[in-house]
């Protein structure tokens, strides 16, 4: 994609500061400069369309992670290879999640993960070079004592999970 984020791009953004934490009392850019810059203007520009949609208080975007918590070694989230991070977790404070689906898509990120099961539920969102919109839903299971994370890429499953908000169409642990 694009060139990384600065510390100059992030004072231009209108939803997120420098000093912005994450759910988890982190901060969401300590390491700004391996986050794509147009990634995250995509973001911010799609969180100012939910705050004039939805208003402030619902519209707002609570940060889980961009590039900073463990993710599968491929992932979308790191600076690797030819490409930095063009990838963020987080959710809406007042936005179900099938509307979030239709704002990041309409938006143009080619990846949208619901993870009803996570301890504060939200989604992945990506901007990885495709053509089309992937989509699952994560959830877990039990398999030889240990919780798996598991993933189903069907569309119906999908479609059916964010309609019921918290899901608990997977609720299998």
């Amino acid at each position: 994609m694009g060139r990384p984020l600065t510390e100059e791009d992030i004072h231009k953004l209108h939803n997120f500061s420098l000093n912005e934490k994450t759910i988890f009392g982190t901060y969401a850019f300590e390491k700004y400069w391996e986050i794509d810059a147009d990634f995250m203007f995509r973001v911010d520009n799609t969180v100012t369309i939910a705050k004039q949609i939805y208003g402030k208080k619902n519209g707002a975007f609570i940060v889980h992670d961009f590039n900073l918590l463990k993710h599968k070694k491929d992932s979308f989230h790191y600076a690797v290879n030819d490409h930095l991070c063009i990838a963020g977790d987080g959710h809406f404070v007042g936005i179900p999640p099938i509307e979030a689906y239709i704002l990041f898509s309409k938006a143009g990120f080619r990846a949208f993960g619901w993870y009803p099961e996570w301890n504060n539920p939200g989604y992945h969102i990506d901007m990885r070079p495709q053509d089309h919109i992937s989509t699952w839903t994560a959830y877990y299971v039990r398999e030889k004592g240990k919780q798996i994370q598991k993933y189903d890429n069907n569309l119906y499953s999908f479609i059916k999970a964010l309609k019921s908000d918290r899901s608990t169409v997977y609720n299998t642990v």
